[in-house]
């Protein structure tokens, strides 16, 4: 495993990081700068840029990650080699990504090492999904099912099957601790429940949406605002 190299600063800059690898997301966590290409993840410090701790895909067991953490599985069909790592979030200390479109992953903020990771048993995952502080709303899709986790550990708070809808177009909003707002289609929201996994008489389409216009909701202090993004 190689680890990224420091390079030559440009002008003006304290320092610089060859990630050996295209870099395609950049977050910021303890003092530390989370740098990510499509098969690496990488923590630098900020005053100097020196690796602390770096992932790398096809190098778990090397590098000390928890021998019990579930492994990704391939759905069948689908190509063995390792999918690549993509939708980086901070949430809490830790740094979630999916793999591909088979596994999410949580890593440790201060270690890098993989804390938790979540493979649905068939179906693939929506990268529309909702990491907060608690809990964890991801939809995956055929077979469709609506999955609750627990953000901390990954283990199960609930499983809703689901008809064979739509894949959610926007990541779900949190309202409360039970609920959430979810953009269901092109032209629906629904409240949605995460305890019980209904939506009771809580759905609205806007009456003058274009057929094709697709929908944003945003949190308001008297309850959640959803628009279109259609020109008049």
């Amino acid at each position: 495993m190689r680890s990224a190299r420091s390079t030559r600063p440009p002008e003006n800059s304290a320092w610089s990081r060859d990630l050996e690898g295209e870099p395609i997301w950049v977050g910021y966590l303890a003092d530390r700068i989370i740098a990510a290409t499509r098969t690496r993840l990488v923590a630098l410090s900020l005053d100097k840029g020196l690796v602390e701790w770096q992932y790398d895909l096809g190098t778990d067991r090397k590098a000390g990650i928890d021998p019990f953490a579930k492994e990704p599985l391939v759905e069948p069909g689908r190509d063995a080699a390792p999918p690549l790592l993509k939708d980086f979030r901070i949430v809490g200390n830790r740094i979630f990504c999916l793999r591909g479109e088979q596994a999410l992953l949580a890593f440790d903020g201060d270690t890098g090492q993989l804390d938790w990771s979540y493979s649905p048993s068939s179906g693939r995952i929506n990268p529309h999904l909702l990491v907060g502080q608690r809990r964890i709303v991801l939809q995956v899709l055929k077979p469709n099912v609506i999955q609750v986790l627990n953000t901390v550990d990954g283990s199960r708070r609930a499983e809703f099957p689901q008809a064979e809808e739509e894949g959610w177009p926007r990541d779900p909003l949190a309202i409360d601790d039970d609920h959430v707002a979810l953009v269901a289609d092109r032209l629906t929201v629904s409240l949605f429940d995460t305890t019980r996994g209904s939506t009771p008489g809580c759905s609205a389409r806007p009456r003058s949406c274009p057929a094709t216009a697709p929908l944003a909701c945003s949190a308001m202090p008297s309850g959640y605002w959803c628009s279109t993004t259609a020109r008049t």
